[in-house]
């Protein structure tokens, strides 16, 4: 009788354990799946958060499309509250001939805009029939077929040799607020050194 009453307290204990188990794995089990979830949830709050921070930056970027006389044309992307200068300079600089005065170089550009920057006119194309004329009459009327050098347009000086386009457009552009008092003084020029001077001091005057 004792026998037997041991053996039923031994399995009473043996199914408590078994129950007490069971419910501690029931625990754990529905721990880790809380734990889940809740990695599930911040990692998909991490996703949104990343999506507004994208948005974000991208609302703050803006291209633009510049072409004309800068020394790399194209399409360039802009932050907003950019100007035009801002773009002028990532489009490498102005070329010689830009004519920077055309526009507002302080203007904040918009997205999708296209910038054109103008060249100067110096006469290669269409020069006026009255500026010709007045470069040809100071040549013949001087009699010496010399070049006058401040009032001679860019298709005269570049008939010197070594005075091509750029150096013709970079003449006319000193004498505007610099002008010759001695042929000398076209060494000034860039581009103009003492060999190409002494091929073409004989052909100019002041």
């Amino acid at each position: 009788m004792t026998f037997f009453t041991k053996r039923k307290q031994l399995f009473i204990l043996v199914v408590v354990m078994v129950v007490f188990f069971l419910i501690g794995q029931s625990i754990v089990t529905n721990r880790k799946n809380e734990m889940l979830f809740e990695k599930s949830d911040n990692m998909e709050n991490d996703f949104l958060n990343i999506e507004f921070d994208n948005s974000k930056a991208n609302d703050d970027e803006i291209f633009v499309h510049i072409y004309g006389s800068v020394e790399k044309a194209g399409v360039y992307q802009m932050n907003v509250g950019d100007r035009i200068c801002d773009v002028v300079e990532k489009a490498g600089g102005f070329k010689y001939n830009a004519d920077k005065n055309a526009l507002n170089l302080s203007e904040v550009v918009v997205d999708e805009q296209k910038i054109e920057i103008p060249a100067i006119d110096y006469g290669l194309e269409n020069n006026s029939k009255i500026s010709e004329n007045a470069v040809n009459n100071d040549i013949i009327n001087s009699g010496d077929g010399k070049i006058n050098i401040n009032s001679a347009d860019s298709k005269s000086l570049e008939t010197l040799p070594g005075v091509g386009e750029k150096k013709a457009v970079l003449i006319i552009e000193y004498r505007k607020t610099h002008k010759f008092k001695s042929k000398e003084e076209l060494k000034k020029i860039k581009g103009i050194g003492e060999k190409t001077f002494q091929k073409i001091e004989s052909l100019i005057k002041i």
